[in-house]
């Protein structure tokens, strides 16, 4: 819908009912494109997002990686902001991703709210940070009803007020997210914020047994919420204080 491709300021976008035909790819409500060839495009590094609202008109629990993905946000570029979005029943709400041209970094994430994002396979995410990711930092970050609230792959990160609820896996951290990383405030939402009909937040934390937090990663959080880590967390990895605590 709107397909950034230099140094821009886009704001106040509001989208209702973005969809794509049942056999295509899919849309994106705003786009910061990675450059494809010095000769034809620039990038949007520098680019600010400030203020998208976007409805996706797809079904519950449509969409994949290959047909009718539809994502609020994509972030190709380095150096990008963005504050203040909303995103509903898309496959990716906000999706910081490296597309093979470009390597997201220093990208500064405030005010992110992803609703209700469901994907045919179970595996839309509210908020996605890819692998090859740096630097991304993100305050204020809000999860609700996905497949999965809050994926981080990143390294190097810093993520401040992270509140995930109703989401069939509530907080996803890799091993490749485990260098550098600082997650502090964690909420985890239960049935008293009004989702009695949908199963609470659990955490996907399982870390190899290779991946020590000797690597300084640091993940702080209201005891519940540690609770929740611990007790999802995969034996080997957690089970071995000479070597993984």
């Amino acid at each position: 819908m709107v397909d950034v491709g230099g140094k821009c300021i886009v704001r106040d976008i509001f989208a209702m009912g973005l969809d794509s035909h049942e056999n295509s790819y899919g849309n994106c409500c705003v786009r910061l494109r990675a450059k494809v060839s010095s000769q034809h495009r620039e990038d949007a590094r520098g680019s600010t997002v400030d203020g998208v609202y976007v409805w996706s008109s797809k079904p519950d629990n449509a969409g994949s990686n290959t047909l009718r993905r539809i994502v609020g946000v994509q972030v190709n570029c380095p150096d990008i902001s963005v504050s203040n979005v909303t995103a509903i029943n898309c496959f990716y709400g906000l999706r910081v991703h490296d597309s093979g041209d470009s390597v997201p970094r220093n990208v500064n994430l405030t005010n992110i709210t992803a609703i209700n994002c469901r994907g045919a396979a179970n595996d839309a995410m509210g908020i996605s940070i890819s692998n090859a990711c740096r630097g991304v930092s993100g305050t204020n970050l809000k999860s609700r009803g996905c497949n999965i609230g809050i994926d981080i792959k990143g390294r190097g990160g810093s993520y401040s007020g992270l509140f995930v609820a109703a989401n069939d896996n509530g907080l996803g951290i890799t091993d490749g997210a485990l260098l550098y990383n600082n997650i502090v405030g964690i909420h985890y939402g239960t049935t008293a914020d009004g989702d009695a009909n949908l199963s609470d937040t659990t955490a996907l934390y399982t870390p190899a047994a290779s991946a020590m937090f000797a690597r300084m990663t640091s993940i702080t959080a209201w005891r519940g919420a540690w609770l929740h880590h611990v007790s999802t967390a995969n034996d080997a990895a957690w089970n071995s204080p000479d070597a993984n605590w």
